[in-house]
């Protein structure tokens, strides 16, 4: 997917924040290689376009004391809001629009010498403070860089291509016929089927007929591009289907990312939803 990308902020909103949040957030998404997102200036599919309503950055003094030992450290917090809207880029109708928010906070310890080197942090000060880093107190691009970076990490999955596949772990042994349809991706009939299935003594293997009933839950409402509330049910099924699997056998990775990705796509649906610059929309997710 060809991405267009360009960020803007209110009057008071320092214009180096502006072009980091430009300059990393067109590397995050030109790095995402999963998503397969090229960034471009011109002939673009999508525009993302980022406002940035709040900025606010402060600084303060700091000492913590454990016994005789006294630890002087200057508290850095900051706080940015952003405005994201994804756009097709040849109607720019709204896709998606959501808004972003990150705090930062951390404890630069002031006995630092030179970069990289200090001269250490009282050990049971740390415990006490999870903050706290033996870094160099930052340059104000550093400080600005640090607090964008919470923005930028959250852009990316608002650009996952339509047609974008996934992979999706699927059992074998007794339930390899249910495993086949979803090959095909018949996935009505593997719902029917896992359904009928008679299920497994063991609660632990009858999970992966449980995720099964969950993955074509899913699949038919990425499916479905017109009907969003039944799509919408769909995905809260999947949801629930793929929270029994995960209950009934926790170590399985393939449940819970299963589980996440749904509750992502609806999350999505209802954010989406509740915009009123935004049409109804399919999922943007696929098989």
């Amino acid at each position: 997917m060809r991405v267009s990308f360009e960020a803007n902020g209110i009057q008071g909103v320092p214009r180096d924040v502006v072009e980091i949040l430009t300059i990393r957030g067109r590397a995050a998404l030109a790095s995402e290689a999963a998503y397969k997102i090229q960034v471009v200036n011109t002939n673009a599919q999508r525009l993302v376009r980022c406002m940035i309503p709040l900025f606010d950055l402060t600084e303060a003094r700091k000492e913590q004391q454990a016994g005789t030992v006294t630890e002087q450290f200057l508290m850095v917090t900051g706080n940015m809001a952003t405005i994201v809207d994804v756009l097709d880029a040849r109607t720019e109708r709204t896709i998606d629009s959501e808004n972003l928010h990150t705090a930062y906070e951390k404890w630069f310890h002031t006995n630092l010498t030179d970069p990289g080197q200090s001269q250490g942090v009282n050990i049971s000060i740390r415990k006490k403070n999870k903050k706290l880093t033996n870094e160099r107190i930052p340059t104000l691009q550093e400080k600005y860089a640090a607090v964008t970076e919470g923005i930028v990490a959250k852009l990316a999955h608002l650009l996952v291509p339509p047609a974008e596949k996934f992979a999706a772990p699927l059992p074998r042994r007794k339930l390899k016929p249910l495993s086949a349809l979803a090959v095909q991706g018949n996935w009505i009939e593997l719902r029917e089927a896992a359904q009928k299935f008679t299920p497994l003594p063991n609660p632990e293997d009858d999970a992966y007929r449980t995720y099964l009933l969950g993955l074509a839950a899913e699949a038919l409402a990425y499916r479905d591009n017109r009907n969003f509330a039944e799509a919408a049910k769909l995905l809260a099924e999947a949801i629930q289907k793929y929270t029994n699997a995960k209950d009934a056998k926790p170590e399985e990775k393939g449940f819970r990312d299963a589980a996440g990705r749904a509750q992502q796509s609806l999350d999505r649906y209802n954010r989406i939803r509740s915009n009123p610059k935004i049409t109804n929309q399919p999922p943007n997710a696929a098989f």
